[in-house]
């Protein structure tokens, strides 16, 4: 909910950080493991924090009042044994993550000519690979139909 004059502001933060998840059940719960046993709990839901890259590039465009809610953070990658700059938003506690679904509802409709075309010039596609492929591996000649 909108609750300061600032409002339009975070939002469009959000915009610029925010991140999607997707789960293949409803409520939105993954299986842990927990004395053995296999239980359900929620998902952690966070926001993206940006690279040192993301925050210099120029398609993100934050303004510099943007930038004052960021806090720098260095962390120890030991794959490549460098420390990377992040970027964190200060006030995780002013959005309130939720939960979408995200439901198959339509159907595309499908043209039966079209398809019918389509699965002849594949066919007439796939003979002279299969062509080429023989002549290449049994023969040892090159490609020339």
């Amino acid at each position: 909910m909108k609750r300061t004059k600032d409002a339009e502001f975070f939002e469009g933060i959000l915009k610029k950080i925010n991140t999607f998840m997707y789960s293949e059940i409803r409520h939105f719960l993954k299986k842990k493991k927990k004395f053995g046993r296999r239980i359900y709990v929620e998902r952690e839901q966070k926001l993206k924090s940006l690279s040192s890259y993301e925050w210099n590039n120029p398609k993100i465009q934050l303004t510099e009042r943007e930038r004052q809610y960021f806090l720098k953070r260095r962390e120890y990658c030991p794959f490549r044994k460098m420390y990377y700059d992040y970027y964190d938003f200060i006030e995780p506690w002013r959005f309130t993550l939720r939960i979408k679904p995200n439901m198959i509802t339509h159907y595309k409709p499908v043209n039966a000519d079209l398809e019918k075309e389509y699965a002849e010039v594949e066919f007439y596609i796939k003979q002279y690979k299969v062509q080429g492929i023989i002549q290449k591996k049994i023969y040892g000649k090159s490609n020339s139909i």
